[in-house]
């Protein structure tokens, strides 16, 4: 787990944090963060690490997904929020980023940290886009763009010049994607216009900032699933019957043997959603 440079430009906590990876661009004339910490110790180590990488003020930070691992610090650092017009959607509804799905039941986080970070009111983004937006401060060309799959409302974003990629969670690394609002064929879409992108380093949504290769890892991953689900829902297989054949997979990417209970039933899940998409 460390803070890392990329170039001279970037810092990202890779694995810092229990929850995303966070990053911070410095243009030259203000800051523009990737994503928020949730709880309030990795909000102050954050908020620590940024004011030593660079003295400017944060001028934007960009949600890549509306769960809460990527949202729920925002107003700990600006209210000048970026995001897809779906993250709005949902971070606006009641319970819409998931805290409590899928925080309240994790073991290995205390009830105290939990009731913590329950208690920083949510900063919905001011500033939306449906396809493509671009932003050129001090010089740095960002792109950002519409991908969707692991959320219907994921966004990727590119620093044009210096060759990385923030994928949010459409790429992990070392870890199971997380599939339970996924739709699975578009997530294979997204990472096939990834692959095909000039860019050298990707910051993943969990996991070691890598390179092209994992796509590859991950796009292979769901292509097998896909065909797998596919394969057996056609030759008549019930949900439970597929769920039960693609356990098989689970081991694809290491699997944090204090969560073994907790990754197999969001695995199965996946799997449920992914059937349910298939239609012949």
């Amino acid at each position: 787990m460390a803070f890392i440079k990329i170039g001279q430009r970037i810092l990202t906590a890779e694995q810092e944090f229990f929850t995303a990876n966070v990053s911070c661009i410095d243009t030259g004339a203000g800051l523009i963060l990737i994503d928020s910490p949730c709880f309030p110790v990795d909000i102050e180590k954050w908020r620590g690490e940024i004011a030593k990488f660079s003295q400017d003020e944060i001028s934007y930070l960009i949600n890549t997904d509306f769960h809460w691992d990527h949202c729920t610090g925002n107003s700990r650092f600006t209210t000048n929020v970026i995001a897809h017009d779906l993250t709005y959607t949902n971070i606006a509804k009641q319970d819409g980023t998931g805290f409590r799905m899928l925080l309240g039941p994790n073991s290995l986080i205390s009830q105290e940290v939990k009731d913590a970070s329950a208690q920083i009111p949510p900063a919905l983004p001011r500033i939306t886009f449906s396809e493509t937006m671009y932003l050129h401060p001090g010089g740095v060309n960002l792109e950002l763009l519409y991908m969707g799959g692991h959320t219907e409302g994921t966004i990727g974003i590119r620093v044009v010049d210096e060759g990385v990629f923030f994928s949010g969670d459409n790429i992990v690394s070392g870890m199971h994607p997380f599939k339970l609002q996924a739709d699975v064929p578009q997530w294979i879409e997204a990472l096939k216009k990834i692959q095909a992108m000039d860019i050298d380093t990707i910051v993943p949504g969990h996991g070691k900032v890598c390179g092209k290769e994992q796509v590859g890892i991950v796009l292979h991953y769901f292509e097998e699933m896909l065909y797998r689900v596919r394969s057996l829902k056609e030759i008549g297989y019930s949900q439970d019957e597929t769920v039960e054949s693609l356990r098989s997979m689970f081991y694809f990417f290491p699997v944090d043997e204090r969560r073994v209970e907790q990754i197999g039933r969001f695995f199965d899940a996946g799997t449920r959603r992914l059937y349910d998409q298939i239609i012949f």
